[in-house]
Formats: C-alpha cells, sequence, structure tokens
C-alpha cells in the first residue's frame, strides 16, 4: 500500500526512469543450485570447474555428512512481486548468507533456513570446501586460524595444507562462490532483486563484488566474523563461534585475527551458544568449546546484551555443539538474532 501510495504521490514523471521491482515478504521461492553449475558466471581464471578436493587429508566424518565439493547451495527469495516508484525510497530487504559448519551442508540446517526465510528475509545457504575443523587443522598454531580462513573465504594469502587446492580452484572460496550464486540468481531470477547484493568496485574482479553492507552472515562453528574482520557487514550472527584460540579451557588465548578494530563495528556482533558445546564428560573439559567461544566475543568486545547463553539438554558432545543452530526450539532466539528485515 505504501509504494502504490508513493506512485500516485510523485506523478508518472518518475516512473519510467525510476521504476523498480521487489519482493513482497509474504511467501518466498525456493531454488537448490550446485556450485559446478554458477562458477561460469566468475571472470578468468575463476570461471573453472570446481575441484574434486580428493587431495584431502582425511577429511572430516563427523557431521552428518562426509565432505563433497558439490552440494547444494539453498537459496530463498519472497515470491510476489510489488511496484517500488522511487528505489532511493524502497530499501532492499537484507540478504541472509548462512555458512555451515565443517562437513556439514546448508540442507542440514533446513530449520533455520526455514526461519530465516519466514521472517521475510532473502536467504543463501552457501555451501564451501570444509572438510577439516580449524581447531583441528591449526592447533597450536596462532596464526594459522587467519591464514586457513582466508584462504578458504577469499581464495588470499599462503595457506596450502591438508589437501586444501583453493589456489589451483580459486572458484571455490567462499566469497567467490557467494559472488557466483548472486549473478546467477540475477539470470534466472531477472525480477527477483538480486542485485542488491551486488555493488560495483572497480577493485573487485570484473567490477562486481558481493555488497557486504546489506548482507547478514550467520555461521555455525566459524566463518562469519572473519568476514566481519576483512569488511562492512550489515550484521554478524555467530552460532557456536568462534572457536579460533590455544591455550586452556581455563586461560584461553584468542588467535591474533579476532580483535575489535576491524571493519564492523562491535554493536553489530551477535552470538549464541551452549554453555556444554562439545563437551566430551571429560575431566577437565579442555574439549568444551563454551570458555573459548566465550573468550573470543570479550576480545571482539561484543556487547552482553548482544549474547544469548542456553543450557540444552544434549547427550553427545556434537550435539551440544549443534543445538544452536538446529534445534527449531530456538527458532524465536534466531529470527531475534538476525535483527530487523532493512
Amino acid at each position: 500500500m505504501r509504494n502504490a501510495l508513493l506512485i500516485l504521490l510523485i506523478g508518472a514523471a518518475w516512473t519510467d526512469a525510476l521504476a523498480q521491482v521487489y519482493p513482497s515478504p509474504y511467501s518466498a521461492l525456493h531454488w537448490t543450485v550446485r556450485p559446478s553449475a554458477t562458477s561460469g558466471y566468475l571472470p578468468p581464471p575463476d570461471d573453472g570447474p570446481i575441484g574434486d578436493y580428493s587431495g584431502y587429508t582425511n577429511p572430516g566424518t563427523d557431521g552428518k555428512n562426509t565432505y563433497a565439493p558439490d552440494r547444494y547451495h539453498q537459496v530463498y527469495r519472497p515470491t510476489a512481486l510489488i511496484y517500488c516508484a522511487i528505489p532511493p525510497f524502497c530499501p532492499p530487504k537484507r540478504l541472509v548468507v548462512f555458512i555451515p559448519g565443517h562437513t556439514f551442508q546448508p540442507s542440514d540446517y533446513g530449520d533455520f533456513l526455514d526461519t530465516a526465510r519466514g521472517a521475510g528475509f532473502y536467504v543463501i545457504g552457501l555451501d564451501y570446501p570444509n572438510p577439516h575443523a580449524a581447531s583441528a587443522v591449526c592447533s597450536g598454531m596462532p596464526s594459522c586460524f587467519a591464514d586457513l580462513r582466508n584462504k578458504i573465504v577469499f581464495a588470499d594469502g599462503p595457506f596450502n595444507s591438508n589437501g586444501v587446492d583453493i589456489d589451483g580452484h580459486p572458484q571455490d572460496a567462499l566469497i567467490k562462490r557467494l559472488k557466483a550464486i548472486l549473478l546467477y540468481m540475477e539470470d534466472h531470477d531477472p525480477y527477483g532483486g538480486w542485485g542488491n547484493y551486488l555493488v560495483t568496485d572497480a577493485t573487485a574482479e570484473d567490477g562486481v563484488r558481493p555488497a557486504f553492507g546489506n548482507i547478514v552472515f550467520v555461521d555455525h562453528s566459524g566463518y562469519a566474523s572473519f568476514i566481519a574482520s576483512k569488511k562492512h557487514v550489515s550484521r554478524v550472527v555467530m552460532l557456536a563461534s568462534v572457536i579460533d584460540s590455544t591455550g586452556t579451557k581455563q586461560s584461553p588465548t584468542s588467535a591474533p585475527w579476532i580483535d575489535a578494530t576491524n571493519p564492523t563495528p562491535n554493536s553489530l556482533y551477535f552470538g549464541m551458544v551452549n554453555t556444554n558445546d562439545n563437551f566430551d564428560g571429560t575431566s577437565p573439559a579442555e574439549g568444551n568449546h563454551f570458555p573459548r567461544i566465550v573468550h573470543n566475543w570479550d576480545t571482539l568486545m561484543v556487547p552482553l546484551a548482544n549474547r544469548k547463553v542456553v543450557t540444552d539438554a544434549c547427550g553427545a558432545a556434537l550435539a551440544c555443539h549443534l543445538t544452536v543452530a538446529t534445534d527449531p526450539s530456538h527458532a524465536s532466539d534466531w529470527v531475534t538474532l538476525l535483527g530487523p528485515l532493512y
């Protein structure tokens, strides 16, 4: 109704030059897209086939799925279209990009994705090469955490270990896959408003990059806060994250990349964690990630009001790590953490 009134008020002179179509908040369309279908949307050398990653050393199998390189992205957008006469007065809804934990894929987080979609957001569950937990690969090596995450996210830096071959297949880096799926959606859903999540940037490959300021990055166990340490994003939601640290449970030391001086203000960081996260029943429970996560939140200066601590009953260590990202009883918490639509 608001958009209809705007059209009447501004007159026809504006509409031909400025009119765009935006989706409405009521229902959603759902796409499942393999990464192998999208890399051709990137410029050379990122337009080649995805890697097979057969060189990964002992890929993790403790998730629901052993890692595979071509699992589906899960993509949602509101379905009904409404007319926006003057785009600057019709800000786009924010896009939620969900990044799974190691070995897991977007479909394993269906309840979270459905909740975000139901709240009216655009949603992308993004698959990417994730066979190993950073905490296992980088144990005792503080600088390794940033090197690993920088390689997996941006295809940058020196990391080349455990069979990681992002250098040979840069199109598999997380942000490159995000750009590729956005370009794919622009092509396959041309009136869907996906261009709101891409911007022109002369410093980017082929002059286009994700519009980080319109994107809420959400992770389970890993990458959202690292992206926010490099780019000014709309919001960060850390579910059982971030773990990167050395030292003991009683006295953890945050990985060097974790600090409060980064492009994303600390007021935009939000998190949820289970007090029993990864606790395996041993004493002194060095495997318990909860103290490490909270310590890292302290290092990031995440406001106390932005933290949600739960005490879900769970049996196995992994179950305690998963509840905050997979248990639908947390749906209302997820919506709160995601924040406003605009």
